[in-house]
């Protein structure tokens, strides 16, 4: 009797043991039915506010009891993921060239020696993962070689082909930023797209004109506030990846005062690459 009921114990411990791996074990004739009395499972859970790790089993009974364990360590080799910084400082600077688009209404330049450059920092604030708001501050400066053809074009007293003449301005801005990350559950560099509009004001406004008539050299500078607009104003937009981004401005407003001059404007949109850091 005591040998059969230790045979019956061993038979029960390793049912229990592989309760998974075999249900049914048999003797000879006779079959023993063996089911699992418990079943284990297992989740791991890491806090994402410090590096303690939690590791949590549940046990449950084929009498329905349930016992929870929970074993805590201090493991600081594991991945902690970091949420996203709710505010954002970018320093930044870029570069940008005139293009041709709606040139046939716009004062003739010379594409790719008519540019500008552009010197701020951005702030912004991050309320959700795919989205940011936020401004700038920046300092930009344009240049624009333009196609006299000998015309006296700001009605200067100057006229001349053989030279250069350019239009510059000095401008201090800012504006508004609205950033839409492209995959806001990345843990990689961000890409993203910038949208949004800008101001400037013009402390510095001139033509320069370079004149070689005669094989002599002569230079003049001409500044008058009433001929030049002090306030700008225009849309831009940016698609960007981590550091770097390529962006287009188009500008709202007039360069000059058509009451003063008969000059059509610079040709309105520029084209440009920026980099922050």
């Amino acid at each position: 009797m005591k040998n059969k009921t230790g045979l019956l114990m061993l038979l029960f411990l390793g049912a229990a043991a592989c309760a998974f791996a075999q249900k049914t074990i048999k003797i000879g004739e006779t079959e023993f039915v063996i089911r699992s009395p418990f079943k284990i499972t297992s989740e791991n859970r890491v806090k994402q506010d410090s590096i303690t790790m939690v590791k949590t089993d549940t046990i449950r009974y084929a009498s329905g009891e349930t016992v929870i364990i929970k074993t805590v360590s201090n493991n600081k080799n594991y991945y902690k993921y970091r949420k996203p910084r709710r505010n954002i400082t970018e320093f930044y600077a870029g570069l940008g060239f005139a293009t041709p688009v709606g040139s046939s209404n716009a004062l003739p330049v010379y594409y790719g020696n008519s540019f500008n450059l552009e010197f701020g920092v951005r702030y912004l604030y991050r309320p959700a993962k795919g989205y940011a708001i936020g401004t700038f501050l920046q300092y930009s400066c344009y240049s624009y070689k333009l196609k006299n053809d000998g015309q006296d074009l700001f009605n200067l007293g100057i006229a001349t082909t053989a030279g250069r003449q350019y239009y510059r301005t000095d401008n201090l801005g800012t504006g508004i930023i609205n950033r839409f990350y492209l995959f806001p559950q990345s843990r990689r560099k961000q890409a993203y797209i910038d949208l949004g509009a800008y101001g400037d004001y013009s402390y510095s406004k001139r033509v320069k004109i370079k004149d070689e008539t005669g094989g002599s050299k002569q230079k003049y500078k001409y500044r008058d506030g009433s001929k030049f607009n002090p306030f700008q104003a225009g849309v831009f937009a940016a698609v960007g990846y981590d550091w770097i981004s390529v962006y287009g401005k188009y500008r709202l407003t007039n360069c000059f005062n058509h009451n003063e001059v008969a000059v059509f404007d610079p040709t309105r949109l520029s084209i440009g690459i920026q980099f922050s850091f």
